[in-house]
C-alpha cells in the first residue's frame, strides 16, 4: 500500500475515478426463463433500507461457543427489504401492463408473482452483494 500524500487535485481525480467506475447494472440469471434479466445500481438509500430492515429482521444473542445465534427472524421484514430492493432495480418489475397483466394491486407484488420469496431474498442478497461489495471491502480494508 502506498503511504505517499495526495494533493487535493489527486484526491479529487481519484474520488471521480472510483465514483465514475462503480459497477451501473449487472444480469441476474432468472431461474426458470431461461436468460438473465437486468437489475441497476441502487440508490445507496435503496440499499442502506435494504440493510437495516434486514438487521432489524434477524435477532441474534451469543451462543454456548461465543458466536451470536440466531433466535428470531421476522420474514415479513426480510420479504418486505428484499421486494423493494428488487423492484427499484428492474425497470422490467416496473412496466405498468406487466402488472395488469398479472394483475397486482400493489406494484411491489410484482416481484413475488414473478421470482417467488425464496428467490427474491436470493436475488435481493445478490444485487446488495454486486452493488456494496467494492464498498464494503474498502472498509474493511481501512
Amino acid at each position: 500500500m502506498s503511504k505517499n500524500k495526495l494533493t487535493l487535485a489527486d484526491f479529487t481525480k481519484k474520488a471521480a475515478e472510483k465514483y465514475n467506475n462503480r459497477k451501473m447494472i449487472i444480469e441476474i440469471e432468472v431461474e426458470g426463463m431461461d436468460g438473465t434479466v437486468t437489475f441497476t445500481r441502487p440508490s445507496q438509500d435503496d440499499l442502506l433500507i435494504y440493510k437495516s430492515k434486514n438487521t432489524n429482521a434477524i435477532k441474534t444473542e451469543e451462543g454456548k461457543n461465543g458466536k451470536p445465534q440466531v433466535t428470531e427472524m421476522d420474514f415479513i421484514l426480510l420479504t418486505e427489504a428484499a421486494v423493494e430492493l428488487i423492484y427499484n432495480s428492474c425497470t422490467f418489475l416496473q412496466d405498468e401492463s406487466l402488472q395488469k397483466t398479472l394483475e397486482v394491486v400493489d406494484p411491489f407484488d410484482v416481484v413475488t408473482k414473478v421470482f417467488g420469496t425464496d428467490n427474491a431474498m436470493d436475488m435481493a442478497n445478490k444485487i446488495s452483494d454486486e452493488f456494496s461489495g467494492e464498498e464494503v471491502s474498502e472498509k474493511i480494508k481501512n
